[in-house]
């Protein structure tokens, strides 16, 4: 009663001199209680400032990142994900950012990434948010690395492999235990380790440059024998030749498979441009980089965007059609086709970015003959 008198005060109530004016009594007419209610407390509070039960502060996210693998060849994917978690329970959106190469989803916790063509490092940032002005972010780093080498202290798992830059040699460790190297095109397997049959371990370039094919006991099967040279690189080279390379560039080791195949500047790169047909012949003047094949090369340039029709035709021999990106045979390969001309002709239909490309007009084996070569564009 005494809180209710002081209450009545503060409400600007004076001393009654009236019989039934008390606080009191008309606290009771009108709640028959005599204790405070919210809506008491409230309005003392709203009057001197006290404070009621305080809303609680939004507490921000946490995530970590990684990625598997992180080593990365060019135009091969890893995967990246994400794993975030909110005190507060909040609902999270997730949006990944790269610098270089292309992301899957975006806004998705775990996503693929493709490695971009340029090596060297990429950073990848997870941002995380619970819509109420809380955020975290986090990042992993890849390394972009030539799909034709094995840098030092890497490794090759069973089923991993390194492609040579013309996509015909690859040199594949596979799940018996057995370090192959293939002729895609020959379908040939011109080198291997000779450790099929046993467990499957891993091929591992060691810091020291040597080049060891380890069971899955963790013993040596096989080594090139080339300790004693640190930072070592494995290549797998466009002439079917897989070389251990020091670091000062000079070879230790070498599988001895070079193809016949001869050498790029033994060709001729020949130019044509979009609306134009050009004819030519498979002669043993010029040989295929890719295939145990005749060749001939084309050059064109695009200044813009456009999405391009080629067309490799023969009336005598199976064709088959290479689109390179680059100004000659080394170029990165874009794409390529067999039969879908009909019967034995080829054709590469695709969205090209401007840029100078290369056509490599081959076939099969040893076949000879003419041929003609389109190029249009398409709506």
């Amino acid at each position: 009663r005494v809180a209710l008198h002081e209450f009545g005060h503060v409400l600007g109530l004076g001393h009654p001199y009236e019989h039934g004016q008390s606080v009191a009594s008309i606290m009771n007419r009108a709640s028959n209680t005599d204790d405070l209610q919210s809506d008491d407390i409230a309005g003392a509070a709203a009057i001197y400032g006290g404070t009621s039960t305080p809303t609680p502060s939004n507490r921000a996210p946490t995530v970590t990142a990684s990625c598997s693998p992180c080593t990365v060849q060019t135009g091969r994917t890893a995967t990246l994900t994400a794993s975030a978690t909110d005190p507060d329970g909040d609902a999270l959106t997730y949006r990944w950012t790269a610098a270089r190469g292309t992301l899957g989803n975006a806004t998705a916790a775990s996503t693929v990434w493709t490695a971009p063509d340029q090596i060297g490092a990429v950073t990848a940032t997870i941002t995380v948010q619970d819509g109420r002005s809380g955020s975290a972010t986090a990042s992993v780093t890849l390394q972009v690395v030539q799909r034709d080498t094995l840098q030092a202290d890497a490794r090759l798992l069973p089923g991993q492999s390194l492609t040579s830059g013309n996509s015909r040699f690859r040199l594949l460790y596979q799940a018996d235990g057995n370090l192959v190297l293939y002729d895609d095109v020959a379908r040939t397997t011109p080198w291997s380790s000779n450790t099929g049959g046993t467990s499957a371990g891993y091929t591992l370039l060691q810091g020291d440059g040597n080049l060891v094919v380890y069971d899955g006991q963790g013993v040596a099967r096989w080594a090139t024998g080339t300790p004693g040279s640190p930072n070592s690189r494995l290549v797998v080279q466009n002439d079917g030749n897989v070389v251990l390379y020091r670091s000062d560039g000079q070879p230790a080791w070498a599988t001895g498979t070079s193809s016949t195949t001869p050498a790029p500047g033994s060709c001729t790169i020949n130019t044509t441009a979009v609306g134009t047909t050009v004819q030519g012949a498979w002669t043993s003047s010029c040989s295929s980089t890719r295939r145990a094949a005749y060749a001939q090369y084309y050059r064109f340039t695009l200044s813009a965007q456009a999405r391009v029709q080629i067309d490799l035709t023969s009336p005598t021999a199976d064709a088959y059609l290479y689109l390179l990106r680059g100004s000659d045979q080394t170029g990165s390969l874009v794409a390529e086709d067999d039969d879908s001309a009909g019967g034995l002709n080829s054709r590469i239909l695709a969205t090209l970015t401007a840029g100078t490309y290369v056509i490599e007009a081959t076939t099969y084996s040893a076949e000879t003959g003419s041929f003609s070569v389109s190029l249009t564009t398409m709506p």
